[in-house]
């Protein structure tokens, strides 16, 4: 039978000395979703997934994506494609507008249809569930009716995290030990593609800490195939 590891309060404080005390608890709680994921089967798995979820969370303090700007500079460095060749005049009006500058940004795509939806819709728990459409397929799976107000509880972003982790095959990823892999399929939504995966240095960071806490034995973050047994 699989001894499979476990989290507890005192490591997740170890982890995250901010961590809300919403998503720690939701942790804590729902470990059988970590479990019957297959993600508490070996440290690689944990650490791996604690690294992304700590990532997108911003160590568990972000429970929302924050669509508040103050300046059209940050607003071309965040989405250079959309704003790049945008005056300061243009972007004036997204400019503390969370709302407005969610529909700028989101709505027409990833099923948000309706004005609104790209705020009601913005990045969402632990790993920042974006769009109607993703949230409308893991509520089918889930059996939940669809609504922007489950990207606020806790619970229900985890069984969200743990369905996108077993569809994007991360803890092949995170058997391999490969960080890149893991960090593609969860931002960029292809393990092999060409596209670079925003905040690498932060989710390196956080895996190094968590296999500081979990891990077994080896150097962090070095592909099984080059690691010395």
């Amino acid at each position: 039978m699989t001894e499979h590891l476990t989290i507890t309060e005192a490591d997740l404080k170890k982890l995250a000395k901010n961590a809300k005390p919403e998503y720690v608890a939701a942790l804590l709680g729902n470990l059988y979703l970590l479990r019957t994921s297959g993600i508490l089967d070996n440290s690689y798995r944990l650490c791996h997934f604690l690294a992304q979820i700590a990532h997108e969370t911003g160590g568990f303090t972000i429970l929302r994506e924050s669509l508040h700007y103050t300046s059209a500079a940050r607003l071309r460095t965040v989405w250079p494609a959309r704003f790049r060749d945008k005056s300061d005049a243009e972007l004036k009006p997204l400019i503390k507008d969370a709302r407005r500058l969610g529909d700028a940004v989101y709505l027409g795509r990833m099923g948000n249809t309706q004005p609104g939806d790209g705020y009601d819709y913005r990045g969402g728990g632990f790993l920042q569930t974006t769009g109607k459409d993703a949230v409308k397929r893991y509520c089918e799976r889930l059996g939940l009716d669809p609504s922007p107000s489950l990207l606020d509880d806790h619970s229900v972003t985890l069984q969200f995290a743990c369905i996108e982790w077993g569809d994007s095959r991360c803890n092949e990823y995170a058997d391999e030990n490969d960080l890149t892999k893991v960090s593609k399929a969860i931002n960029t939504g292809s393990a092999t593609g060409d596209v670079k995966p925003v905040g690498m240095q932060s989710r390196q960071e956080w895996f190094a800490k968590a296999w500081s806490i979990w891990g077994e034995k080896g150097k962090a973050d070095v592909p099984a195939s080059e690691r010395s047994e």
